[in-house]
C-alpha cells in the first residue's frame, strides 16, 4: 500500500549502532513537506539480540528513500530503554539503560606468614601503589610525601567516560591516628574527556594535605596505616533536575615502607 499526503512526519529509528549516551530526537514542524512512503510490514522482520519482534498494533514499518523505518519507543523499549515525550521542546527522548555491572569473586591462593605475637592487626592497610576503580574512573596513588610544611600525595588518573569529572574539596580529606587533616591544594578540579569510548589520562597528579603533627615528623617514625578519601563528583544528567553522580575512593594505606622527609620544607 502506498501512503501520500501526510499531515504529520513518523518518527522513526534506523536499525544501526546503539551507543550508551542518552539520545533527543528533535521534533519538526508540521510546515515540513510531505513526504511519500511504503508500508513494508509483511516484508521486513525486526531482529533484536536474536529475538524476533511483533509489531505493536496500530504500527508500521515504513520504506522512505529506500530506509527503512521502525516505531522509536517500540525499538528503544525492546533494548531496555525509556522513551520520554517532551511536550514543550517537541522532541522525543530516548535514554539508554545503565550498563549492567556484574562483579566476580575469584579466590588466589595466598602464602600469609602468621603474625608475630601481641602484633596489632593491619585491617586491611596496603603498601603503595594502591589503585581503585569507580564509575569508569580509575585512582592510582603512586606515592606520599611528608614535609613539616604539608603533605603531599601523587597520583594517576585515567577516566574512561565522556563524562567531566570535578574533585569535591568538602569530600576529601587524610586521616591519621584519628585525626583528620584537610585538603590545601588539588590541581585542576575539572577533567573533561567528552568523547565516548576515550581514555582520559593525567600522571602525576599532586594533591597536598596539611601537614602531619610537627613532633611525628621529625621523630622519622614509620608511617602507616593512613586513610585517604577522595570524593569526586561525575557531571552526568539524563534529565535536567537529576543530580549528578558522586563516587568516594577510599584508600587505606601501609606508607611506612619508603617515607620521605625533608625538614627544610
Amino acid at each position: 500500500m502506498r501512503l501520500s499526503g501526510m499531515k504529520s512526519v513518523v518518527f522513526g529509528i534506523i536499525i544501526g549502532v546503539l551507543t550508551t549516551v542518552s539520545i533527543t530526537v528533535v521534533g519538526i514542524s508540521l510546515a515540513t513537506p510531505r513526504v511519500e512512503a511504503w508500508l513494508q510490514d509483511d516484508q521486513v522482520s525486526i531482529i533484536v539480540d536474536g529475538r524476533t519482534l511483533d509489531l505493536p498494533v496500530g504500527s508500521h514499518i515504513l520504506n522512505f528513500n529506500s530506509r527503512v523505518h521502525v516505531p522509536a519507543r517500540f525499538i528503544a523499549e525492546s533494548l531496555g530503554a525509556t522513551v520520554h515525550w517532551d511536550e514543550v521542546s517537541q522532541s522525543v527522548i530516548i535514554v539508554s539503560p545503565d550498563p549492567e555491572v556484574i562483579e566476580r569473586e575469584v579466590q588466589v591462593p595466598v602464602e600469609v606468614q602468621a603474625p608475630a605475637q601481641n602484633a596489632a592487626p593491619r585491617y586491611h592497610y596496603s603498601p603503595l601503589p594502591v589503585r581503585r576503580v569507580i564509575q569508569d574512573v580509575s585512582l592510582n596513588i603512586t606515592s606520599m610525601e611528608f614535609f613539616l610544611s604539608q603533605t603531599e600525595v601523587i597520583m594517576d588518573l585515567e577516566v574512561r567516560s565522556q563524562w567531566p569529572i570535578m574533585f569535591l574539596r568538602d569530600q576529601t580529606f587524610l586521616e591519621f591516628r584519628g585525626v583528620r587533616y584537610a585538603i590545601e591544594y588539588d590541581f585542576d578540579r575539572i577533567f573533561v574527556n567528552s568523547l565516548p569510548g576515550n581514555r582520559y589520562e593525567r600522571e602525576g597528579l599532586r594533591m597536598t594535605f596539611e601537614p602531619l603533627d610537627e613532633d611525628f615528623i621529625r621523630s622519622r617514625e614509620d608511617v602507616d596505616e593512613i586513610r585517604l578519601v577522595i570524593g569526586v563528583e561525575i557531571m552526568e544528567r539524563a534529565f535536567a533536575d537529576e543530580p549528578f553522580r558522586r563516587a568516594t575512593f577510599d584508600f587505606r594505606i601501609d606508607a611506612s615502607d619508603e617515607p620521605f622527609y625533608d625538614f627544610r620544607r
